[in-house]
């Protein structure tokens, strides 16, 4: 009889994502919590901000890997966050993925979003299973 016990290793899914950063950016405390409570079981670090302002603050500030971002976020915009954020000096903070977490998909295509300078988006209400793929697919691909 072997004595491997398969619950002593970690998930290769987990093992991968275990240093993989992801600020949560929206208004809405509420939403960064359920995200966070969401994706740190699978081995992701998160940092939260709550506006535009602090978004970019912590990307300079800190080695994020992706940013899941609320294009309505306030001080002043998503729109304008992911600007200032393409514009940093720093290549690789300029070149993080962006992924607009949004209430409203049918306003935008994908297309759209990506000329605003996001890589992929995801609606509300969020299907975790499914975005959890996506920053796999995207963390793998960087």
């Amino acid at each position: 009889m072997s004595d491997f016990r398969q619950d002593t290793f970690l998930p290769l899914f987990i093992f991968f994502m275990e240093n993989k950063i992801v600020l949560i950016a929206d208004d809405f405390s509420i939403i960064r919590r359920i995200i966070r409570d969401k994706l740190e079981p699978h081995g992701f670090t998160t940092f939260s901000a709550e506006n535009a302002e602090q978004v970019v603050d912590t990307i300079e500030k800190n080695d994020i890997d992706i940013v899941l971002l609320n294009p309505n976020i306030l001080m002043p915009n998503g729109k304008s966050c992911v600007k200032a954020i393409r514009s940093m000096s720093h290549e690789k903070k300029a070149n993080i993925p962006i992924i607009a977490i949004t209430g409203n998909p049918f306003k935008h295509s994908l297309k759209q979003f990506q000329k605003m300078g996001f890589n992929a988006y995801s609606e509300k209400p969020i299907n975790f299973e499914l975005l959890i793929e996506m920053i796999q697919e995207i963390c793998k691909s960087n």
